[in-house]
């Protein structure tokens, strides 16, 4: 029971981390990447969305333009007004069946404001971490009151936990360093 509790606090915080690599990964930064559009779903019927990569192929023309071959005709304009309300901060244009994305070069200006965006999914990370600590050792307590575990492995368990989540958080520094200069390249 004590390891399986443990794994799984461990896997709500490995969750935790991959979800704020998952949404940094979607910040460009002076290279632009097919990914870059990953999770951008088009309005495929009424109550129906589908992955934009899934109804067009999209290849990097050149370091600043990305160009997306639609399948179908009757989506191109769709496609164009998902993207414009998407945050991307780029306009696209088109030709027949193929949408073009043009990126700017990214400014010194643009580049802090991004730093302050990621720095603040840091922090809700790093909350949602001691969250999942908070709910666990919780469940540590109710457990010791209802005599199912006893003090010294109440103890254990805490300690364990505060480890995982000194080690989770400090992860999310380093990842976050790393993404710093990448930024400042």
């Amino acid at each position: 029971m004590i390891k399986k509790f443990y794994q799984d606090t461990e896997l709500k915080m490995k969750k935790c981390i991959n979800t704020f690599i998952s949404s940094i990964n979607n910040f460009r930064i002076g290279k632009i990447s097919t990914n870059i559009l990953d999770g951008i779903k088009i309005p495929y019927d009424k109550n129906c969305y589908v992955l934009l990569k899934k109804i067009s192929n999209i290849t990097l023309k050149n370091s600043n333009t990305l160009s997306i071959t639609v399948f179908d005709k009757k989506f191109v304009s769709i496609i164009k007004k998902t993207i414009l309300i998407s945050n991307l901060g780029v306009n696209p244009f088109s030709n027949g069946s193929i949408i073009y994305l043009s990126f700017p070069q990214i400014s010194e200006e643009r580049r802090k404001e991004l730093l302050k965006i990621i720095k603040s999914y840091v922090e809700n990370s790093k909350v949602s971490i001691r969250n999942i600590r908070r709910e666990s050792n919780n469940i540590i307590k109710k457990n010791l009151k209802k005599k199912i575990i006893n003090k010294d492995q109440e103890y254990n368990m805490q300690n364990q936990i505060n480890k995982l989540t000194d080690y989770s958080i400090k992860n999310l520094d380093k990842i976050f360093l790393e993404k710093e200069k990448d930024i400042f390249k």
